[in-house]
């Protein structure tokens, strides 16, 4: 079985497909995808099946402001939200808003939800610079020597804005490529959360 993936022109049979599969919840991939602004024909949404989820993600690395943190250790046993993203990227700027405000209401509902941003291919003061100007309050990790972006493996194609959302095992559940909404962004946390 193949991930579910959707793109501007294909969010009507996504939405068909996900009520076909889910009950056609508005909190689905596809409600969510149906109802997103602004995420242009240059992104795609994927959803994987707890089946179809491989092996966890051990992230690791130093926080812009220089403070140690780690998948296993900081995250244990909740969703994290991995946003690779960079200063120099057009798309990146796009959904800085979203982010934060995804993250604004995520964290509001207690949810056990982590949003770490990941720095790409820049220097610390060109990003943590970036974070200030945007009022971004999430974290971001330093970029350093790219084992950060190393540890995504095979998850991450190479382009910025990239997103994953990972389960509480930390095993890819969502991947966004391109910018994502703030709307698709917390229905697939939500979806997580509930095991789909």
């Amino acid at each position: 079985m193949r991930p579910l993936r959707l793109t501007a022109g294909a969010v009507c049979a996504a939405v068909l497909l996900t009520a076909c599969s889910s009950g056609g919840g508005g909190n689905t991939i596809g409600g969510q995808a149906r109802n997103a602004g602004g995420g242009g024909s240059d992104r795609t949404v994927e959803q994987l099946s707890v089946a179809q989820r491989g092996k966890p993600l051990a992230v690791s690395g130093t926080e812009l402001t220089g403070a140690p943190w780690s998948s296993t250790a900081s995250a244990k046993g909740k969703v994290v939200v991995l946003n690779v993203w960079g200063s120099w990227c057009g798309p990146c700027q796009t959904e800085f808003g979203d982010l934060q405000k995804a993250w604004t209401q995520l964290k509001a509902s207690g949810k056990p939800v982590v949003l770490m941003g990941l720095d790409y291919k820049e220097g610390t003061d060109t990003a943590l610079a970036t974070t200030r100007e945007r009022g971004m309050t999430y974290p971001s990790l330093q970029y350093g020597d790219g084992q950060t972006i190393a540890a995504l493996g095979g998850n991450f194609g190479g382009s910025a804005p990239t997103t994953l959302v990972l389960d509480s095992q930390h095993r890819v559940a969502a991947r966004v490529t391109g910018p994502v909404d703030s709307t698709t962004l917390v229905g697939l946390v939500d979806d997580t959360l509930s095991g789909k």
